[in-house]
């Protein structure tokens, strides 16, 4: 599934559902798809969603993939990426921020 995230203040966001699910989650709300922010809830969704992504453990899991990544001999086709929740929700992070600045709100839908 693949989760999309609209506001008239910025281009759509596109994520994998369960990623999308964990930041919902984190903004404080359910996580059912779909849903809505409403403008006056955007502050408090951002505050939470930093907050938690700063708490979270995936900094450690950046440090690791980063050295990892940079000691494998191995072939490009055999690596193994992995990309942190905190680098999975920057373009999130930037939409919400647009909407708060012009004060619309956000709707995602599968």
């Amino acid at each position: 599934m693949l989760v999309t995230f609209h506001t008239p203040a910025a281009g759509d966001v596109v994520m994998f559902g369960d990623i999308a699910v964990q930041l919902i989650q984190l903004m404080g709300h359910s996580g059912k798809v779909p849903g809505v922010l409403q403008p006056e809830d955007l502050p408090q969704a951002i505050r939470l969603l930093k907050t938690a992504l700063e708490d979270h453990s995936s900094s450690d899991t950046d440090v690791n993939s980063i050295n990892e990544f940079e000691n494998n001999d191995e072939t490009e086709d055999n690596d193994e990426r992995t990309v942190s929740l905190r680098n999975r929700s920057f373009p999130l992070i930037q939409l919400l921020e647009a909407a708060e600045r012009e004060e619309v709100q956000v709707v995602w839908d599968s």
